[in-house]
């Protein structure tokens, strides 16, 4: 043994040899995983180099496509319905742009990686500075996705506005979710897509409700009293009919007595990714 060396060395050489092993192990362990499931701009198909997957805003996009950015929503101007004090909206809806794109790969590629990912641009770019106007702490906010039916989940997958929200908590994780099933769609719907203002609202009324489980209704009831800030979490705004039919619900459930002290009346707001009030 070399006489400068501490009893010490050997046990940092193991170490070192350790970590190093554990490098190389992962670097072909993400190159075997990139040969068979190559990660691709969800945009224009092309393939994301590491450095656009890692980093940046976007990552889902590769760096043309990134590079294109996303304007910023202007306010919606719509009459509100009673309890809902706004909606925001993070990006305006453009046809044939890159939002819908990636909007479409969401609702129809399988991709809830792509709702994580307009859920953190929506937090980055949009939420974080509202939350401090609103003088809210994120620990103060509870995340309320707007419910599918469980018919279209199981066909899905998932639903897209729980993984927006779960992109939102990402970015600030402070933020609570809403467990699934305390808020249901229980009723399943027809697409809205071609429908009128008039018949989308007639469509989705009476298909949202707070569950009338005992221990679910108690979850609610228990966020009420510690989370006094509501935020409804959809990914298009359209007509609005979705978004009032459930702030409508969930402000009857909030004005029962029973279930909420009157001095603990939750203040609800919705986000949306896109808005696209002219129709889609």
């Amino acid at each position: 043994m070399n006489p400068n060396q501490t009893p010490m060395q050997p046990k940092r050489m193991m170490l070192t040899f350790i970590t190093r092993m554990r490098t190389i192990g992962s670097t072909i362990t993400e190159g075997a995983r990139q040969w068979i499931f190559p990660q691709t701009c969800v945009m224009c198909g092309r393939l994301r180099t590491e450095a656009a997957s890692m980093g940046g805003t976007h990552g889902l996009l590769c760096p043309l496509c990134e590079s294109k950015g996303f304007d910023l929503a202007g306010p919606l101007d719509r009459v509100l319905p009673q309890g809902l004090q706004s909606v925001q909206a993070g990006f305006p809806f453009v046809r044939d742009g890159p939002l819908q794109e990636m909007l479409h790969a969401l609702k129809y590629q399988i991709r809830p990686d792509v709702g994580e990912q307009l859920g953190r641009m929506l937090a980055i770019h949009r939420m974080a500075s509202w939350l401090e106007d609103c003088n809210f702490e994120a620990s103060q906010c509870l995340l309320i996705p707007v419910p599918i039916h469980w018919r279209r989940r199981i066909g899905r997958g998932y639903n897209q506005s729980e993984a927006i929200a779960r992109g939102i908590q990402t970015v600030l994780p402070e933020l609570e979710i809403l467990p699934r099933g305390v808020f249901i769609r229980r009723r399943a719907t027809r697409t809205q897509t071609k429908f009128s203002e008039e018949k989308r609202a007639r469509n989705i009324r009476g298909a949202i409700a707070v569950s009338q489980r005992a221990r679910l209704s108690q979850r609610l009831n228990i966020l009420a009293a510690n989370r006094p800030m509501w935020i409804l979490v959809d990914d298009v705004f359209t007509s609005g009919a979705t978004l009032f039919e459930c702030s409508s619900v969930l402000q009857r459930w909030v004005n029962r007595t029973e279930n909420v002290a009157q001095d603990r009346v939750p203040t609800m707001h919705a986000w949306v990714v896109a808005n696209a009030e002219d129709g889609m």
